[in-house]
């Protein structure tokens, strides 16, 4: 398979209808992030701190805004992992089989497909997958943030921005719970890297009895496992980063809080 056949009919040809609209639409929900903080600081001047009522109807529509944009945040994140998995099971096994099937290839090559296998595929998904969704998500933000005209108020943003260091927290604590995944991803990936030494280096007897269904069944098997691996290593760190996301909405509505308070 050669890379020119990597290109954005391909991508679109390998993710089900369903996942690309999913995507869009929580691109689009997602990028109004950037407006909800014009729309917030452009709005302080416009509280009436003496009425506490007012100030917590402000605080609990302020809440559910940022709530919502946040969890269409993860979603995106969990449904882009979603798409790049499929796409890296399409890559590698059309990569692996085309490799295959070449009758000129020597066994003594295996070793290099293999290398070429996972770095081109690793390559492919960072350059290239990454990048269409890195794309599509700066294109919303962008229209997104055109709609409004920025107005902060410096105190307040200086108080958030101190108070975002909490942010800090999520990470640290869910630190371990990374290093699990990625322990569990690094195991599965040798398992895949060493089904697919066994191949090759077993070619021609494999050829010879025809068992070669057999074998891509148990690689199958075991490129999936890895790439659902790899998607869960991605989906732990969004997740914590949903949390800091949460922290962050706190330290940015405290100071209202406590200024309607004095």
């Amino acid at each position: 398979m050669n890379t020119q056949q990597i290109n954005f009919k391909w991508v679109v040809k390998h993710v089900p209808i369903y996942l690309q609209i999913v995507f869009l639409v929580l691109s689009a929900i997602s990028a109004f992030e950037g407006v909800l903080n014009a729309v917030l600081f452009g709005q302080l001047t416009n509280i009436n701190f003496s009425n506490i009522d007012h100030v917590y109807k402000f605080i609990g529509l302020a809440f559910g805004a940022y709530l919502i944009v946040y969890i269409a945040m993860l979603l995106f994140y969990l449904v882009q992992n979603r798409i790049v998995m499929l796409l890296n099971i399409a890559l590698k096994q059309e990569y692996f089989y085309s490799k295959f099937a070449n009758s000129d290839m020597k066994q003594a090559r295996g070793a290099d497909v293999i290398n070429s296998i996972s770095g081109t595929a690793k390559e492919i998904e960072q350059k290239y997958f990454f990048g269409i969704t890195d794309i599509v998500q700066f294109v919303f933000n962008v229209v997104a943030s055109a709609i409004v005209v920025v107005e902060t108020n410096l105190i307040l943003g200086i108080i958030y921005l101190l108070l975002s260091a909490l942010t800090l927290i999520p990470s640290y604590i869910g630190k371990k719970r990374m290093n699990e995944k990625t322990e569990k991803w690094n195991k599965s990936n040798s398992q895949l890297i060493q089904a697919m030494k066994d191949i090759f280096e077993g070619r021609l007897e494999i050829l010879n009895f025809g068992v070669r269904h057999l074998f891509f069944k148990r690689f199958d098997r075991i490129l999936v496992n890895e790439e659902d691996k790899y998607r869960k290593m991605n989906n732990c760190q969004f997740q914590v980063q949903f949390i800091a996301w949460l922290i962050s909405l706190v330290t940015l509505l405290l100071p209202i809080f406590t200024m309607s308070l004095s």
